[in-house]
């Protein structure tokens, strides 16, 4: 079995499954978060990040699996310390793409 990436023209990323002795591609049922993909961009080890952080492998499958799981700053923090990058980068591609809305 191989594992593309393609990444598509809205940044989302759709992870595709080849069994070549079969020939035929499946895409997986679930959707993935911003988080989910910025780890994938990293190569980051989610069970690693569980140890060092202290938070439950289930808690952070939620969070990058889970569109409605809403991520706490604390989270974000202790996450961005694990994996060695700045918090406010995790923040920007988790959040960039908010804006504000217009004043009436």
């Amino acid at each position: 079995m191989k594992i593309y990436h393609n990444f598509k023209y809205d940044d989302r990323i759709s992870i595709i499954f080849y069994f070549p002795s079969i020939n035929i591609y499946r895409k997986p049922l679930q959707s993935i978060t911003k988080l989910g993909e910025y780890l994938i961009l990293k190569s980051v080890n989610k069970s690693e990040v569980a140890r060092k952080t202290g938070l439950s492998k289930a808690r952070l499958s939620e969070l990058t699996l889970k569109e409605k799981a809403w991520l706490r700053a604390e989270e974000l923090y202790i996450i961005a310390l694990a994996i060695g990058v700045e918090p406010c980068e995790i923040l920007e591609f988790t959040c960039g793409h908010l804006r504000k809305k217009k004043d009436l």
